[in-house]
């Protein structure tokens, strides 16, 4: 992998947020001895704590207008609107169609 952040990730460990209390404390340890603790809540977007249609959707515009290939106006649009279809699509491909273009 050719991420420069993968030989930090790797020393990255983490419980399941399903067996996280719905607050808990992070704590990181410097290599040199020092440590730094925050208080933290269950993160938006996690099962526990969904986000809403509104939020969801100011989450998607910012990561499709940021990702590699942007996707930006009629597309996000386009594949917004059929996330929201999508338990009774009959094919899910449909939201593939915008990244392709």
């Amino acid at each position: 992998m050719t991420d420069p952040a993968w030989p930090l990730a790797q020393h990255v460990h983490r419980t399941s947020f399903a067996d996280l209390p719905a607050s808990t404390v992070e704590s990181v340890r410097h290599t040199d001895g020092r440590s730094v603790s925050i208080p933290t809540t269950i993160p938006f977007g996690a099962p526990r704590n969904p986000l809403s249609a509104v939020k969801f959707a100011e989450k998607f515009r910012d990561c499709a207008g940021n990702a590699v290939r942007p996707l930006a106006g009629a597309g996000v649009d386009a594949t917004l609107a059929a996330i929201g279809r999508l338990e009774t699509m009959p094919d899910a491909r449909v939201l593939l169609a915008p990244f392709a273009a």
